[in-house]
Parts: structure tokens; sequence; C-alpha cells
């Protein structure tokens, strides 16, 4: 049970009553007698209330679904209040008391600043005055450009850079020193959506090394806590948290989600799974591997040089110790997380030279380091059936009917389906809807250079090849509907776009 609401009389608590939980947390913030050393004598409050109900809901339900709580609920007063009276009141639930506090902690923290809630305090000494409205302002919501401005200056991200970074899809396997690092740096570098696969939990061992977490944090899932820390570093990300260890079973399910794949494990057996999903899956596959002082990051591409290459059978497992085994310097995984972040920027930003066909040996004893070539071997089974014709040209080429929605730029609509399947399309706006048959299908024709196309078929199969096919030609700028129109349930409307910037008419 989650619950908000504004109330114009006093607040009486409600009854802390919830039989699945055993840790109950509650919070009253009350109107005191100075503020800075003013004598205060009243407070009044103001809301802008349909917002910030609905905010209050919303907030709660994250709380609720962050650390999950069996029950949440908080009142705001609104209004004059005396002297000693409630403003706020916050109660939590939970199975234990660690995430009822800490939910409790959030939300003392975010009612304060994101619901449209003002305070105005009435002073004996002198004129009222409305608080911490400077410091809001201060403290405002900045936007991805704003974060990234240092970023988008280099020539080799710019705002398009930008905006293939925010389009991204990268997902890590496994939360600990090696995503220590590389996460955060994907967070701040702005890449859209972040995957976290990892089922434990944080123990007292993993802190030396996995820097983002605390001690008071022992107990709780890696993998929640990483999301948590990344929406506090950049909240304009998305993060989804896998709390379940990555098999054959459910590789397919987890990592066809993502367009970059980072492995972040430290077991061969992992390693090898992740190496021969990418590969079915035709992902890209960031890797890094590490023993107390030294280590090495490669990058297996699709159809490029992978780990079966070199060991056609997986060597057993346990004949190399992990850091639990053998020990681990804290530094070294950060150092090559960092390096394993800055080759899914590479790849995103088609920018330097991807280690696809080489694997970079570091020692930290002595700072040396080695590039060793790898080739692909003949008869590898781990082929992919869709060679791999270039990142960054290729990623981010489906989008779905949520995406388009945030389109604002005009874009033309191509119409793939042949002449013979049922009518049926969607309505854009302004924007003509051009049948464009895929057999009769001619790019000179069809593509004005940097007009963006969204490309359509039934299923998203056709529109999706022919996607990837013009990206390879230097179309980046061609995008196939996934699922088709299939999967369409609302209308897709563009705004700002007519006729004109459309380069054909209907070719039937």
């Amino acid at each position: 049970m989650s619950m908000f609401r504004l109330s114009i009389t006093t607040i009486c608590p409600p009854p802390l009553d919830c039989s699945t939980a055993g840790g109950f947390v509650t919070f009253e913030g009350k109107v005191r007698t100075q503020n800075e050393g003013r004598p205060v004598e009243f407070l009044e409050y103001e809301a802008f209330e349909e917002m910030a109900e609905a905010e209050g809901r919303d907030l709660l339900q994250e709380a609720k679904d962050r650390f999950e709580l069996e029950w949440v609920e908080a009142v705001h007063r609104v209004g004059k209040l005396a002297i000693g009276e409630t403003a706020v009141w916050i109660g939590c639930a939970a199975a234990h008391r660690r995430e009822a506090f800490l939910a409790c902690e959030f939300l003392i923290d975010e009612l304060k600043h994101r619901l449209p809630i003002w305070k105005k305090e009435h002073y004996s000494d002198g004129p009222s005055e409305w608080v911490n409205l400077q410091s809001a302002s201060n403290t405002k919501q900045l936007t991805p450009s704003e974060l990234a401005a240092r970023q988008i200056v280099l020539p080799e991200v710019g705002p398009a850079g930008q905006e293939a970074l925010s389009r991204a899809r990268v997902v890590v396997v496994g939360a600990g020193g090696l995503a220590a690092t590389i996460l955060p740096y994907l967070a701040g570098a702005g890449i859209g959506t972040l995957g976290i696969v990892e089922p434990d939990v944080l123990e007292a061992s993993n802190l030396h090394r996995q820097i983002l977490f605390g001690h008071a944090d022992l107990g709780r899932s890696k993998a929640r806590l990483a999301a948590e820390f990344l929406h506090r570093l950049h909240p304009h990300i998305k993060t989804v948290a896998y709390e379940e260890r990555l098999t054959a079973e459910n590789a397919p399910r987890i990592l066809s989600e993502f367009d970059i794949v980072v492995d972040g494990t430290d077991s061969l057996e992992a390693k090898f799974a992740l190496n021969d999903a990418c590969q079915a899956l035709s992902r890209p596959l960031v890797q890094a591997s590490i023993y107390q002082f030294e280590g090495y990051v490669q990058t297996i591409l699709p159809g490029g040089p992978c780990l079966r290459c070199l060991w056609p059978e997986a060597p057993a497992e346990g004949c190399v110790g992990t850091c639990a085994q053998a020990g681990v310097l804290g530094v070294t995984p950060g150092f090559f997380g960092l390096l394993q972040a800055n080759e899914v920027l590479k790849l995103i930003l088609g920018f330097g030279e991807v280690l696809s066909e080489r694997q970079l040996l570091v020692d930290l004893r002595d700072g040396s380091m080695e590039r060793l070539r790898r080739t692909r071997r003949k008869g590898c089974s781990c082929a992919s059936s869709k060679p791999w014709a270039g990142v960054s040209k290729a990623l981010n080429w489906e989008v779905d009917s949520e995406q388009v929605h945030r389109w604002t730029e005009p874009f033309v609509c191509l119409d793939l389906r042949e002449e013979d399947e049922p009518d049926g399309q969607i309505e854009l706006g302004q924007v003509a809807w051009i049948r464009t048959p895929l057999s009769r299908f001619e790019p000179a024709n069809a593509l004005v250079p940097g007009q963006r196309t969204l490309l359509v078929c039934a299923t998203g199969g056709r529109s999706g090849v022919l996607a990837l096919r013009l990206r390879e030609e230097n179309n980046p700028e061609a995008y196939s509907l996934k699922g088709g129109l299939k999967a369409i349930s609302d209308p897709i409307v563009v705004t700002g776009a007519d006729e004109s910037c459309l380069p054909i008419k209907d070719s039937q």
C-alpha cells in the first residue's frame, strides 16, 4: 500500500499496521520557533495541489519499488501552521529495518525538492519570507546537455554523438570491481539505458574495490544499489536492475534488450557463456579479465575473433584463481573497468580503434602494456549468423513507438509492405504515409541525405534488415520500427512537419 495526500487540518498519523513487515520507521517535521536565528511566529504552506498530489503518489511508488516496502504513506500540511504543529509526516514499513530507514531518508529529501509546495515563514522581528526559493533554483535538475557540456565540445562527440549516447542501451553483467568504474563513467557520459545483471548482496570483503557502495549498504542487493547510485549521478538515464545470475537460459531474454554487452564477471564459465550468447545474438561484447595486479581488455564483435577462437573448449573452472581466491589490489579492477567504458564509448561514437582484433594487456606493477593480435579461427563454433559491419553505424537502428513519440524533428515514414498486403497505417499528424514496397525500393529515389527516415513493415523483420543495410551504406538516419505495425497500440503523432519535407510522393 502507498498513499500521499495534502491536508488542511492537523495531521493525525495513521496506525502502523502491516503484518508482513518487521521494520517500521516514521518521520515528523514540525514548525520550530526560529530559523537562522530569527524568531518565527507561524508558517504558511502553499501547493499546486493537483501536481503535488500526482508527483507525491509517483514518488511514494518509486520508493516502494526501490526499497521493497510493504507499506508507505506521507501527509503534507498546507495553509497556516502554528509553532509545534506537524508540517509533514512520513511512514515506511519493510521486511527489515534497513530498507525502511533508507526509504524514509530518501522520501524526506525528495519530497522537499520534487513537490511544488512552498513555505513562507512569518517572523516577529521583520517581514515574512519565502524559504529556500534561492537554494531551490540553485539545485534545479540540470538538462542532459548541461551535464555533458565538457564532452559535447569534443569534435568526436558533438550534439549528434551525444544524441547517439542517449539512445544507446548497454548492459553490464556483474556489479563488482570492474562495474564500479564502468557504470558511473557510462552514466556520466549519458548512456540512455544501463542494465545491471547481478544476483549477489553486498559483503564487507567487496568494499575495498567496489566503490559504488558503502558500509551502510551491507546485505542489500548490489544490482539495486548500483541502480540507485546511477540515478543520483544522472537522473535522466534509465537503469534496469536484474537481480539474477546470467545463464544460457536467460541470456537471450536479457541481452537482446541491449545494443552492447559489457563483461564484469570474474569466472571463466560466465565469460564463455557471454561470448557464446553475444555471438548468437549478434551483440558486441566488451570484456576484461584481471588477476591480482594485471589484466587484459578486448572487444569481441559478432563475426570477429572471439574467446573460442583461442580456446575451442573452455578451460576448467578454477584453473585461474578468482579475486576471492588469489586476491586483488583494489585499483586493479577499477583501472580495467575504465578501459572497458572507453571501449563502449568508441563503439557508439565511432572514434579511435576498437580492440576488436587486439588484446591489450597491462601490468600495474611496472605500468607495462602489450597489444597482442587476435585472428578469427577457421571453423570456430561461435561464428555469428550476422557479421558485424560497423558498430557505430549499426547501433540503435530499431526504435519503438515510445521513442518515435519523443522525436521532435520532421521525418519520413516509408511503408515497405507489398501491394497485396492489407492496408493500414499509423497516424503521423501532417507527415504523409508513403507506401514504398520493398520489392521496388530504390535508396536514391526514396532517401534524402541527412533526413531521418522511419521504415515500417508488418512485423519489423524486413524494415530491420533494410535499416541495417542502409546504415552500412552510410545512411545513419535510417530506423526500423521495432515489431512493425503489429506492435503498435497507440498512434504516433509528429508535430512541426509537413509534406514539404518528403523526398518523394506515393510510389504506387
